[in-house]
């Protein structure tokens, strides 16, 4: 039994990935032996910190049955989200059971395997992980604002332009042109001809009104053609103007917006068993309810609802939707907004995903400079003993005689508003009780959980980035409008509206901005804002109270931007995946977040553990995923929908099992967990199939509705 203990060891510490999707998990040792780990069983999880048991099979050629047994592990996890993968760090093995073992041996063992699972890259996917946590904490108290923004129906090609308040202007470098700074767009004054000049890929249109009346025009100045060069010396390569068929009609806003559009005026379909309606010919979210002859609308996880598409458009609370919205087929052509109907699986597991933190460690030694607008300004949040920097690219936050700012995810204090800044390892309770009308409310989802004298461990949650639960459902966007700073330079502030947030469940938010009918071309002007001083739409390098841009081809056709909450407020393009680790932006080094190459355990290590990993993938499919512990450290099966337990050597019905009054404690839990594991699974399968359509799509240079 000692050998047979080595070789479970060996098993565990060689190049394997714990918790990827295909279970169970097999490796032959030298001698022959197999040892087999099936998917393991999350019994707790509570912010980094995780507790499970898995059922272990070892097979060895001189036995002539295997022998059963189970361990139980506590460990902190890091996150990952690009992937949804978590690595297991820091590892306790805190027990073991096997047959025949006597505690001594089962003592060893343990230690042998706290020592040496820490070595290896072990993981779990964060659907497995979703699979097993409760929902009931899926109501938020916060009070999150749900006025409907405008909303403006078109039936023609349009598209959205954004200024944050009235047009600022500010000269643009080395040309006699102003350009405006509040706008995620580029958008140019001649003040000789008192002409605006609008960019939106290679299409260029003029007015003399910035606020209306834009048309296409192929007469720009050489000026404004060798800045944009200059910038981008590709802009206009293997791109003819001539070739854009569709020139979209410019629609400005400078308050709050959300453009809908459709190709003529609307066409209604139905939506299989219920009665309900949908419109087909748009990109938007559109339903009509039968009933009632109402309109309801998706915009940032809320619903609105009008009798005409012209409004007047108000709020309706999720809860009460018509009850067809949760018929509504999956794999309809609106089984996208399952999420944002209360009481499907969808909108339970979005609101899981919300409770998963993106996590990292963070070297001690990691260095901050803030800079102010002038001497630093600080003005009262709806939390009495809470004040805000207002004159700073980044999220200060004063407390009593102390100061602390969250920049990329990571909490830092000083005593002086100019610093010196170190990390921080723990952050006043009081800056949790902020409330979403405050321009820094999104900091209250970055935590520290942990430290050594090296690290410390952080972690964000969905909130840091937009993502909220509120009636049973996730929105984006606290709904708030917050005024931005003006001085020398502009800071802008978070926004809910005006760039087409939708959610998907593999991929999280994606953002388009009012232009639905396709194309190649982008239209944000992120490589025009990039001066060299603090200044643009974007505000100083590394702001972090606002979002982020980039483009980014979401989850339906057309022109994407990204804009994500919370990060560094310079330009961040996406991968072609979509990057939602804000850990991994590159601007900070210091920052070890689960981003890595895995299965890389050299052939030496191996040979010196005497393990050969033989051929895994062949192994792998000779035993079903079907074992499972009970919390006593029993083993079943689940086979042929009957529940079997392992009793020395065999299998036998639990109806005739001497096991049977164990059973009959564990069979809750037994089906409980079966359930999590199935949906877990098959989860994590089609996020792996959803990230390969969306990577083809993007390859493509198109999208489609869902």
């Amino acid at each position: 039994m000692k050998c047979l203990a080595r070789i479970l060891v060996f098993f565990l510490i060689a190049n394997i990935n714990l918790f990827s999707e295909e279970w169970p998990k097999i490796i032959t040792h030298s001698s022959g032996t197999e040892v087999t780990i099936y998917q393991p069983q999350v019994e707790s999880f509570d912010k980094i910190f995780l507790q499970f048991r898995a059922a272990v099979m070892i097979n060895a050629p001189k036995q002539n049955d295997p022998i059963f047994g189970a361990v139980w592990v506590n460990t902190k996890i890091l996150t990952d989200r690009d992937t949804r993968l978590i690595s297991l760090d820091e590892v306790v093995v805190t027990d073991a059971k096997f047959p025949d073992q006597d505690s001594t041996k089962i003592e060893e063992l343990k230690k042998f395997l706290s020592d040496e699972i820490p070595k290896w890259e072990l993981d779990i996917t964060i659907d497995q992980l979703i699979a097993y946590l409760d929902t009931d904490q899926s109501k938020s108290k916060e009070n999150f604002k749900t006025d409907p923004p405008e909303i403006i129906h078109v039936t023609y090609p349009a598209a959205l332009i954004t200024i944050d308040g009235e047009p600022k202007f500010k000269k643009l470098e080395d040309t006699d042109f102003e350009i405006v700074i509040n706008t995620p767009f580029f958008i140019v004054k001649d003040n000789w001809d008192e002409v605006y000049y609008l960019k939106g890929g290679p299409l260029w249109y003029k007015s003399e009104n910035i606020l209306d009346d834009y048309e296409f025009t192929e007469e720009i100045p050489d000026e404004l053609i060798e800045f944009i060069l200059k910038k981008n010396p590709d802009e206009y390569k293997d791109i003819n103007p001539d070739t854009i068929k569709v020139k979209p009609k410019i629609i400005v806003r400078t308050k709050p917006a959300e453009l809908i559009e459709t190709i003529g005026e609307p066409e209604l379909g139905s939506i299989e068993g219920t009665s309900l309606l949908f419109v087909k010919n748009t990109e938007s979210d559109i339903i009509m309810d039968i009933n009632t002859q109402t309109y309801l609308i998706l915009l940032s996880g809320r619903w609105f609802q009008s009798k005409s598409l012209g409004g007047p458009w108000s709020f309706v609370d999720p809860e009460k939707l018509p009850e067809d919205f949760k018929k509504i087929p999956p794999e309809s052509e609106m089984g996208n907004v399952l999420t944002n109907v209360p009481g499907t699986e969808e909108s339970k597991d979005a609101i899981l995903d919300t409770q998963i933190p993106q996590t990292s460690k963070v070297d001690r030694n990691t260095k901050l400079e803030v800079n102010y607008d002038g001497e630093p300004k600080f003005e009262p949040l709806s939390t009495t003993d809470l004040y805000y920097a207002t004159n700073t690219d980044k999220s200060v936050i004063k407390y009593l005689d102390k100061y602390y700012c969250c920049d990329n995810a990571t909490w830092f204090e000083a005593t002086n508003p100019k610093g010196p800044w170190k990390v921080a390892t723990e952050v006043p309770d009081k800056i949790y009780e902020m409330t979403p009308d405050s321009p820094v409310y999104n900091t209250k989802y970055v935590y520290v959980y942990d430290s050594t004298p090296e690290v410390v461990y952080v972690g964000y949650y969905p909130g840091y980035t937009g993502c909220y639960t509120y009636g049973g459902t996730v929105i984006y966007g606290t709904g708030y409008y917050y005024p931005p700073y003006y001085g020398t330079y502009y800071y802008p502030r978070p926004v809910t509206y005006g760039f087409s947030a939708h959610y998907n469940p593999y991929t999280g938010w994606s953002y388009g901005f009012g232009m639905s009918f396709g194309g190649p071309y982008g239209w944000m002007a992120v490589s025009y804002h990039s001066y060299p001083y603090y200044g643009g739409y974007w505000g100083a390098g590394g702001y972090n109270g606002g979002y982020s841009h980039g483009y980014y081809d979401g989850r339906r056709a057309g022109f994407y931007a990204g804009y994500r909450y919370g990060q560094n407020n310079q330009i961040s393009h996406y991968n072609q995946n979509g990057n939602r680790n804000i850990y991994n932006d590159g601007n900070r080094g210091n920052i070890n977040t689960n981003d890595r190459q895995r299965n890389n355990v050299s052939t030496m290590d191996q040979q010196r553990n005497n393990v050969s990993l033989g051929d895994q993938q062949k192994n792998r499919v000779n035993t079903n995923n079907n074992v499972y512990a009970d919390k006593q450290g029993n083993v079943y099966k689940k086979d042929n929908n009957q529940w079997q337990s392992r009793e020395g050597n065999n299998w036998s019905n639990v109806d005739q099992s001497k096991n049977k009054s164990n059973y009959e404690k564990n069979k809750q839990d037994l089906n409980r967990q079966q359930t999590s594991r199935d949906r877990g699974n098959q989860k994590t399968q089609t996020y792996n199939q959803q990230r390969s359509n969306t990577s083809r799509n993007m390859n493509r240079g198109s999208g489609k509705r869902r």
